[in-house]
């Protein structure tokens, strides 16, 4: 299992064109995606065998996409409402979002996703 994980987050990194610091983050993603499939010949997910249900797969985004964080608390009325950031993972509350402003990892689940739109791809940069 552990180079099943290996080789998922290799490939998330290498797509997303993500620096290879954040690693640790694309290997929790990997992890977590992997409870959501199907285990060799079981019809039921790992998931779906430890809390006895079908997980909810509607959260699922791309990893390394735009994502857009409401600020929740803007200075004044000429600041920002939003932070534009790079989707990294899932928490049990959220989304974790690489802030590409202050160089960070936030969690929030008031987020906007363009998918269609990779910003590590678009500037051929690493962190």
């Amino acid at each position: 299992m552990n180079r099943t994980l290996q080789d998922k987050m290799r490939y998330i990194l290498s797509e997303s064109q993500i620096s290879q610091i954040l690693w640790p983050e694309a290997i929790l993603t990997a992890t977590y995606l992997t409870n959501l499939l199907p285990y060799k010949n079981n019809v039921k997910t790992p998931s779906e065998i430890w809390y006895n249900k079908k997980p909810d797969i509607s959260n699922l985004k791309i990893f390394g996409c735009l994502a857009y964080v409401r600020n929740k608390a803007p200075e004044n009325k000429c600041d920002k409402r939003a932070i534009k950031c790079v989707m990294l993972g899932y928490t049990l509350t959220g989304y974790k979002l690489w802030n590409i402003e202050q160089k960070q990892i936030i969690i929030s689940r008031d987020v906007i996703f363009d998918e269609n739109k990779f910003y590590f791809q678009t500037l051929n940069i690493n962190i």
